[in-house]
């Protein structure tokens, strides 16, 4: 099977260096060729006679490949080398990238929605998410620290935290469906795709990246203490998060021009004022994982097509 690994040898750890990851590829009789994230002639690799494209490297690198990405033909396997590795848990993707490289004889390609975003700033591909409110503003202020990649998690919960504890209740403008959401008195709202966000946490479980529907977020300020008692509890792995959830297929923001966290990087009031919308693209890529969690049935294809 003839490989093209898009790396990012700066992620996380540095686990996806191409020295570490050849003799990978090589035990399992795969043709890999490999080409740095950011490096000239990487998104014209992505266009290249591949069987499978490899993802080397954390959620930004992943998501960065994604939006360059314009064959629906070839499917994408992420090998988890970054520091929360959101993407990849939410598949269900762990362990070293040696062992995911052995596991994808069993693998198989999954549909995965992406969006499609309309905004001040322009038009665009979402594949994470975007939020307004204390997870954005941490997360901002974690990205602005040079941190060890093993103290970034831990960090950037401690920011979410001493954002809440200051943060004043306020009004967020946002429709699912064309109904407005009863968020007046919230202190964040999150659009997700994926079950995890930002510092590893688990705002969306039920979220499911193949079933056409964005899972809409939000914090009511009555709920502060609860979500503060559950971001610093042993269980926030495995407790849902104190939080309402919608779920639709088009989303409207009116947006004031406040900092805005869109997938891992972050808008201001630089970039405008006005209306944002987000509609569901499904079925928008095939991505290759090993026994989903949660999946619904159906949502996987077999090597000549859909089972």
């Amino acid at each position: 099977m003839r490989v093209t690994v898009i790396h990012n040898s700066a992620a996380g750890t540095g686990k996806a260096v191409p020295e570490r990851l050849c003799d990978a590829f090589a035990a399992v009789g795969y043709e890999a060729r490999f080409h740095a994230a950011g490096d000239p002639g990487w998104i014209e690799a992505l266009a290249s006679d591949t069987d499978l494209i490899a993802v080397a490297g954390g959620d930004g690198t992943v998501v960065k490949v994604i939006k360059a990405m314009r064959r629906r033909d070839v499917p994408v396997a992420v090998l988890p080398a970054g520091t929360a590795n959101n993407i990849a848990r939410s598949l269900g993707i762990s362990g070293r990238p040696e062992q995911a490289i052995r596991g994808w004889r069993d693998a198989r390609p999954r549909w995965i929605d992406l969006g499609v975003v309309s905004a001040p700033w322009g038009e665009g591909i979402l594949a994470e998410g975007l939020g307004l409110g204390c997870v954005a503003h941490a997360m901002a202020e974690t990205d602005d620290m040079d941190l060890d990649a093993s103290d970034e998690i831990v960090h950037a919960r401690g920011q979410l935290h001493g954002a809440l504890l200051g943060a004043r209740p306020r009004r967020f403008d946002v429709s699912v469906d064309g109904a407005a959401l009863p968020t007046e008195d919230a202190l964040f709202v999150e659009v997700l795709n994926f079950p995890l966000v930002g510092p590893r946490l688990a705002l969306a479980p039920g979220a499911d990246p193949g079933d056409g529907f964005f899972d809409v977020v939000w914090l009511e300020a009555a709920r502060r203490d609860e979500f503060l008692a559950w971001l610093c509890s042993g269980a926030i792995d495995r407790t849902p998060a104190p939080v309402r959830v919608a779920r639709g297929r088009a989303v409207t923001i009116a947006w004031r021009g406040e900092m805005m966290r869109v997938e891992d990087g972050f808008r201001d009031p630089e970039d405008g004022r006005g209306t944002i919308e987000l509609r569901v693209h499904a079925r928008a890529l095939r991505m290759l994982v090993q026994e989903p969690p949660g999946q619904p049935q159906g949502a996987q294809e077999g090597p000549n097509g859909r089972d």
